[in-house]
């Protein structure tokens, strides 16, 4: 996706038909209105969602007031949905030079925000597993390094050189970082679901099923010389003596 917003930025920049130059903006990673946009809405839509099943299945496991965390990480990731599309943050004056940085001041408050989370979430860190605890702080660190640290060194080449292809570049650059650290987030969360062994049921054909993580003893069987995963397998209810 990188390669096909530059490919997309360089052929806007040779034309000067208004059709073509509309079509490429909509693949382009910076532009606002565009396919990867809504891919990224999508992605931290679904990390919120998966959040959310994540504290369901271990409050139905086990009640304590340490799931809650789980329910601030949903609710941060629905926050950031919502912001990738209205682009809220774009409006947060900057405390200091506002003239300046005046089209970045939002990484002010970036920095804030994280380093607050990061504070609060200490407990979690601690007393979390600590697989899962390095697996989402590598997540969140790859998503960071986009959002904060490349967005304000895109910021400041804007501010003090101008926006050019170079410009152009970082903040490719910065998005795509920001959407390998948003996806890696998920997969971390659809593994550690697989762990809880959560459970889907549905219809189909007139019988309940249900699906859930397939057993490693089940795996070896039909995998021998596979090295084992967390895979999922279906069967009806009843057969597994569920009503």
């Amino acid at each position: 996706m990188a390669v096909l917003s530059v490919i997309m930025m360089e052929i806007k920049s040779l034309t000067d038909n208004d059709l073509i130059e509309e079509i490429a903006d909509r693949f382009i990673l910076n532009n606002e209105t565009s396919f990867p946009t809504l891919l990224s809405y999508l992605l931290m839509f679904t990390a919120s969602q998966l959040s959310l099943l994540v504290f369901f299945t271990q409050q139905k496991k086990q009640r304590a007031l340490f799931n809650l965390y789980w329910l601030l990480i949903a609710l941060f990731f629905l926050v950031l949905a919502y912001d990738e599309v209205a682009q809220v943050h774009e409006k947060i004056p900057p405390p200091i030079a506002k003239q300046r940085f005046k089209d970045h001041g939002w990484v002010f408050a970036g920095v804030a925000v994280a380093l607050t989370l990061a504070i609060c979430f200490i407990p979690f860190f601690r007393k979390g597993p600590q697989p899962l605890v390095r697996q989402l702080f590598w997540g969140a660190a790859i998503f960071l390094s986009g959002a904060i640290v490349i967005e304000a060194i895109g910021g400041a080449y804007a501010d003090f050189v101008t926006k050019d292809r170079i410009y152009g570049l970082i903040a490719v650059l910065e998005e795509s970082v920001e959407l390998l650290g948003i996806a890696y987030l998920n997969a971390v969360l659809v593994e550690h679901l697989g762990r809880l062994s959560f459970v889907l049921s549905f219809v189909r054909g007139g019988e309940h099923w249900l699906a859930a993580p397939e057993s490693e003893t089940r795996q070896k069987a039909r995998f021998p010389e596979k090295k084992m995963g967390t895979t999922y397998t279906t069967e009806p209810a009843h057969e597994s003596g569920a009503s």
